[in-house]
């Protein structure tokens, strides 16, 4: 089994720093070769966005966004990467992002998406010529697309209004109406109706077929149904086989989709109204469907608990010659994540959570296919691996990043990995970036594995105050990856030990792992945050007396139960948190998640509400908290900030809240981030330095 370590990705540049430093054997100059990392240096970063190899792996395409802080915006444009020669040619430069690249069959053009008119269209660019093109004039705009293998049609996503019934001339008209009308009321009668940080208000998206040659676009689901259904993580709910002629979406067709995540592959023809679903016996999650490249299977996700968001995603086969579904990961204990087929259908490349890590894996579809042996192998044990596309050479090129470093693109090609992208490394080379362990220490029953992050210029004979960071989900996790919205050395840059845990309902440690958490809120995961915080109170260069704690959405949550629980901190950070979760129950969107985590709605399961309400602790409150929240978050309703916020003043606790109006759950605005960020820092320099 291959086990590559990419140790290039989590220590470079910094190791070479450091052995700069031990050469001159003089710490000054050292001071001087390199300085901490803050806020202007992260909003000089440039972030990597979609990439798309060629045919003929001759050229990488990349999305690349540069933050425009006075315009309080991020602007991308488009790269060509040689593979040959590693030369780089910007092929755009406009005032408009450009977005989403994806190569034509015969590598001479790139078809992206950018803004004209007013609305976003695709676009194409002949990378010898450079002279550019538009493909679309679809009037609704176009928000998502895939480009069929054959370079024929292509499958867009646009928002319609749904009593249309996929007239576009109607849709078009009514959001000319609804601009001008100065009525901006809301009218529903039915849930979901709103969702993350929108309202739906008689709007879904809808996914379209679109041939070039005849540019006539057909609604492939004319119904009141969103097609693809939202998904947090932005995947492709849909495809189209090499030949152009069959095509995968996903939809959700139950009643009530507040209470529902019962998503299903459905199989069609291009311009046919039949349709086939395939995972119509599952009542769980099926999505993210990929054809093989010679359209004999499709491979896709599937949860098999109904209304359980958090169930193990596993790896599904769908033979279509015999009609037969294959579970490829049925003794696989973690999650499958993206899911990239091989250029001969041979092998399937598949991504995991694993352990605060994104390792790939790989099947052999053949083997399996001929003696029935599911024959697994890791190919490449990492941190943040996304992005994957495979070479006719069986060559992996995939996005990475790390706690230590922001995305660049890699490349794997049997026995070695390499990296192909330079944009960060001048800037990099001039920061101190705080060396990261990854620990373990014991929980109440089993071992807790976390990240530690130490300051710049550490010396264990210093004892550093320590900043506590709590993630969300609670089923999600803290990863050995690189984040602009908490980013674990911008905390350590102003001299704080961070320690970022991952205790029960942490994704990457077992599906029991994850399982233990639901209905069980402030119990265990609360005293296996505690050993944490024994343990790092036990480490010779933390000040016990001097530690803070912050977290958001379930970490939130967390810092509210802290705050009822115990003295420990000198200083609370609670964001877009939940503290009545009675309340919660009645203002969030995604029932499915409340009544799976507490077995109910609160009036059948009141009890287990109630005993899990930070709310019914307030009397035991008394620790500083700073308490943020966004206006137009969703998920944790804006009256949950408000409530703790009354509560800590009645009190008389030291606290403040910080609101943004234009937020959702998270702090997205590069203004706003600036302001999270200082506020943040601020609160626990004045309490812990």
């Amino acid at each position: 089994m291959l086990n590559i370590k990419m140790a290039d990705i989590k220590k470079e540049p910094n190791m070479l720093k450091k052995i700069h430093c031990i050469v001159i054997f003089i710490l000054f100059p050292c001071l001087l070769f390199s300085k901490p990392i803050d806020f202007e240096d992260l909003s000089k970063m440039k972030r990597l966005g979609d990439f798309s190899l060629s045919h003929n792996e001759k050229y990488i395409v990349y999305s690349l966004s540069e933050v425009l802080f006075d315009e309080n915006r991020s602007n991308s444009d488009l790269y060509l990467l040689s593979l040959n020669n590693g030369n780089v040619t910007r092929l755009t430069e406009t005032y408009k992002s450009e977005s989403s690249p994806q190569w034509s069959d015969d590598d001479n053009y790139v078809y992206y998406l950018t803004e004209y008119d007013n609305k976003t269209q695709i676009f194409r660019i002949n990378i010898i010529s450079m002279n550019r093109e538009r493909v679309t004039d679809f009037p609704l705009g176009v928000e998502s697309f895939y480009l069929s293998k054959d370079g024929k049609s292509i499958l867009l996503t646009s928002t319609i209004f749904v009593d249309c019934k996929g007239d576009i001339e109607c849709s078009q008209n009514k959001f000319r109406e609804e601009e001008k009308s100065r009525v901006k009321a809301q009218i529903v009668d039915k849930l979901l109706y709103r969702h993350w940080d929108k309202w739906y208000n008689g709007k879904y998206t809808h996914l379209f077929y679109y041939n070039i040659g005849t540019n006539n676009y057909y609604d492939l689901s004319p119904t009141d149904l969103e097609v693809p259904p939202f998904s947090l993580g932005g995947e492709r709910d849909f495809d189209i086989t090499s030949d152009g002629k069959e095509i995968a979406f996903v939809v959700n067709r139950d009643k009530n989709l507040s209470t529902s995540t019962n998503k299903d592959v459905v199989l069609t023809r291009a311009n046919s109204q039949a349709q086939f679903t395939l995972t119509l016996n599952n009542k769980g999650y099926d999505g993210y469907p990929r054809y093989s490249p010679d359209g004999k299977y499709l491979a896709y996700r599937s949860q098999f608990t109904p209304n359980f968001e958090s169930d193990r995603f596993r790896l599904i086969l769908y033979d279509k010659f015999n009609n037969k579904l294959h579970d490829l990961t049925a003794n696989f204990d973690n999650w499958v994540e993206e899911v990239v087929w091989s250029k001969d259908s041979k092998y399937i490349y598949f991504t995991v959570d694993e352990k605060g890590y994104t390792p790939l894996y790989r099947i052999n579809i053949s083997d399996f296919v001929k003696n029935g042996k599911i024959n697994r192998k890791k190919i490449i044990d990492s941190h943040s691996i996304y992005n994957i596309s495979v070479s006719e050479k069986n060559n992996i090129y995939f996005a990475a990043s790390s706690l230590t470093r922001p995305a660049d693109i890699y490349v794997y090609n049997g026995e070695n990995i390499k990296k192909l992208t330079t944009y960060n490394d001048a800037l990099l080379n001039e920061l101190d970036l705080g060396d990261v362990e990854n620990i373990q220490y014991e929980g109440v029953d089993r071992p807790i594995q976390a990240f530690i992050v130490k300051p710049p210029y550490f010396n264990n004979g210093t004892k550093y105050p320590f900043l506590y960071l709590i993630h969300g989900g609670p089923q999600s996790v803290w990863s050995d990856s690189w984040s602009y919205r908490w980013n674990a050395q911008l905390f350590a840059s102003r001299g704080y030990v961070v320690m970022m845990p991952n205790p029960t309902g942490s994704v990457g440690f077992g599906q029991s792992f994850i399982n233990d958490v639901s209905g069980n809120w402030g119990g265990r995961v609360y005293e296996e945050l505690m050993k944490g915080v024994d343990f790092a109170s036990s480490l010779t260069y933390v000040d016990s007396n001097k530690m803070g704690a912050a977290g958001a959405s379930f970490g939130g949550y967390m810092i509210n139960w802290i705050e009822g629980h115990t003295y420990r901190f000198k200083a609370l950070v609670s964001h877009d948190g939940v503290f009545n979760i009675v309340s919660f129950m009645g203002s969030t969107e995604e029932l499915w998640f409340p009544f799976w985590d507490f077995g109910g709605p609160y009036w059948e399961k009141r009890d287990i509400y109630e005993k899990w309400s930070p709310h019914n602790y307030v009397d035991n409150f008394a620790t500083p908290c700073l308490v943020i929240h966004g206006g137009f978050d969703y998920r944790v309703d804006l009256s949950e900030g408000l409530q703790l916020f009354t509560a800590l003043q009645q009190k008389e606790i030291p606290s403040k809240f910080l609101f943004f109006p234009d937020e959702g759950h998270w702090v997205l605005k590069h203004q706003n981030s600036k302001l999270w960020y200082n506020t943040i820092l601020d609160w626990f320099d004045s309490y812990l330095k």
